[in-house]
């Protein structure tokens, strides 16, 4: 018979001095191997390197398409394997998941109201074709593999060994918007109908009436209805001051861009808050702040 999972354990940041993480009643250090896209066979290699330097403590990846092969359908056995591989490295390893929340692609094509758009009309940038990022759908969705692996995860004898979970979105994880299209020309992703709607809301979050949308606008007359179309992404090279912008003769366009960082806030929190439900508040939850190619720096909360 089979034994029952181990309980996760609370982990918590000790701040004497050097930090520390804790996981129950072991001390580990912050500084873990991030064993990038390890279910890729390419990558195994990684694990028997990363126990010749005596680490312990690691960070493996999952993303939605690897594992989310359709709706209320998961097939873990490619994250399995990495954590099989792994321990057959160190066998005392503790770790923390990256999960990569870009939307796979059965999901896209069933939601195409939902997806990336440039101002050209185009839905593929540089890298791939993806959701937008002011998408309510996209981190309502998301949280049913979120939520999907991490119970995975309890279910499994090394539940009691990780520590964290961090989301990530963007080239390198970084949380920004698509800023190059397919042909890897400057362009901005975030022209679709979703888009519109999340950037109608935010000013009517924050200027409550039309009166007072027109005065911040300088616009006499104008109401939140007649927000149809998103301002041009080139205006955003142009400063009206210098390299700055005029809330007198810019205020809409500053509102946008405002919205834009609403959009990845908000997501964010969401995911956040749904790590710390699903792990009763165990677990640390992050985001990257920074990539490099040989470095990264992210916050855990």
């Amino acid at each position: 018979k089979a034994k029952p999972a181990p309980e996760i354990q609370q982990a918590r940041f000790l701040n004497n001095g050097r930090p520390f993480i804790m996981l129950g009643d072991r001390k580990i250090t912050p500084v873990f191997w991030h064993a990038i896209a390890t279910i890729r066979k390419e990558r195994f290699h990684e694990f028997p390197l990363a126990e010749r330097c005596g680490t312990d403590n690691f960070r493996l990846c999952a993303d939605f398409q690897d594992f989310w092969t359709g709706e209320n359908q998961y097939d873990f056995s490619k994250f399995d394997r990495a954590v099989e591989l792994m321990y057959a490295a160190q066998p005392d390893a503790v770790f923390c998941v990256h999960i990569n929340s870009q939307m796979p692609a059965w999901w896209l094509d069933a939601n195409p109201d939902e997806v990336c758009t440039f101002q050209d009309g185009s839905r593929t940038g540089a890298d791939q074709y993806k959701q937008s990022l002011a998408s309510r759908k996209w981190v309502n969705d998301a949280a049913v593999p979120i939520r999907a692996l991490i119970d995975h995860m309890r279910s499994q004898p090394y539940a009691d060994h990780v520590w964290g979970i961090s989301v990530a979105e963007s080239n390198n994880g970084e949380w920004f918007w698509d800023n190059t299209d397919s042909k890897r020309q400057l362009s901005w992703g975030g022209y679709n109908k979703t888009d519109l709607e999340f950037f109608r809301d935010c000013v009517k979050e924050k200027y409550g009436t039309d009166e007072a949308l027109a005065a911040a606008w300088h616009r006499p007359g104008m109401t939140f209805d007649q927000i149809d179309t998103l301002p041009d992404w080139h205006l955003v090279q142009q400063g009206t001051l210098g390299r700055l912008k005029d809330p007198v003769q810019d205020q809409m366009l500053m509102d946008w861009l405002e919205s834009r960082n609403i959009a990845l806030g908000n997501a964010i929190c969401q995911f956040g808050k749904i790590v710390k439900d699903a792990t009763d508040g165990k677990w640390l939850f992050g985001k990257v702040v920074k990539s490099e190619a040989r470095s990264e720096l992210l916050v855990f909360l």
